[in-house]
């Protein structure tokens, strides 16, 4: 199989056949990982960019070495910054009303890597079959991505992992809730863990599998409603919290929708929250509040109110 200078294979089979959360390279220098496929299209948060140290031109990502070369990580960079190194490099992959999710053409991707590698797999068994064994999930539904596929073994700090499936992803989530602290309100990141007894830190990604919102946002199937406030709406239901993109039921009956990785499983039922405006769609009778930006959200926790805590404001 032909080999790009990463390492990884040239995409051998269609794009559409990825698994979500599998990472490509494209001719123009951007390293992202999948959500979903439409038509000719992938549709992909783009993790890193090539450091071409252009003067003027770069942003302030910070920088990492892999591969021979330098880059700039670009997943938490506010669009302002992000969209002219993407724009530098890839200019179609920019869609406007996407936000940070950029268009990946299948002619510009040049190598690819799934999650469900073999060798990326077998790299990391141990790992997933401690955390297979302690959830009582089948070892299938996991897979790996992140660091872990592009950098040497042993390198990362932790395992980045995603779980396919509502079932199995609730079954870790719940597991993992056991030996995870709360996170703070003001400190929206994964929550990271260890199965007993195990050296290896995992951060979980959990996935349904295809969520049609996402699908009617790239196609423009939705009403455009402009922009609304969210300071002091609160969160109804935060079931569907855990997931990717992570989805929160608001008191005004809204749906916060957010493809801000560190904003899964980050609220429960109760929080309060400040933040920008942010964009609003209408579709099939639900309102989504929809974070495509990178937008930073604030939250005051529900139990300040009762142990007298100032929270986040």
């Amino acid at each position: 199989m032909e080999s790009h200078a990463c390492g990884w294979p040239a995409l051998a089979i269609p794009h559409q056949m990825l698994p979500p959360c599998s990472m490509v390279l494209t001719d123009g220098g951007l390293l992202a990982a999948k959500i979903t496929s439409m038509g000719d299209s992938m549709y992909a948060l783009v993790g890193y960019v090539a450091n071409d140290a252009r003067p003027g031109r770069d942003g302030e990502g910070p920088r990492s070495r892999f591969w021979g070369r330098e880059w700039q990580r670009t997943l938490n960079l506010p669009y302002a910054t992000y969209a002219p190194l993407i724009a530098a490099r890839q200019p179609d992959a920019l869609v406007p009303h996407l936000g940070k999710i950029a268009r990946i053409r299948a002619a510009g991707i040049v190598a690819a890597r799934s999650t469900r590698d073999p060798y990326l797999l077998a790299a990391h068994a141990a790992a997933l079959d401690a955390l297979a064994t302690w959830c009582g999930v089948d070892r299938d539904k996991f897979g790996v991505y992140g660091s872990a596929m592009y950098k040497p073994p042993g390198t990362a700090r932790d395992l980045d992992i995603v779980v396919y499936g509502r079932d199995a992803s609730r079954r870790v989530a719940a597991r993992a809730a056991g030996v995870v602290p709360p996170r703070p309100a003001d400190h929206p990141h994964h929550p990271h863990f260890r199965t007993p007894g195990a050296k290896v830190t995992l951060d979980p990604r959990y996935l349904t599998g295809e969520h049609t919102i996402t699908r009617a946002l790239i196609a423009g199937d939705c009403t455009d409603s402009g922009v609304e406030a969210i300071d002091r709406l609160w969160v109804l239901d935060a079931a569907e919290g855990i997931f990717f993109p992570s989805r929160y039921t608001l008191s005004d009956g809204s749906v916060l929708l957010s493809y801000r990785a560190g904003h899964s499983g980050w609220l429960r039922n109760g929080d309060e929250l400040f933040g920008p405006p942010l964009p609003v769609f209408f579709r099939d009778g639900t309102r989504y509040r929809v974070v495509l930006g990178c937008e930073t959200l604030r939250a005051r926790r529900a139990e300040a109110e009762q142990t007298g805590g100032e929270g986040e404001r």
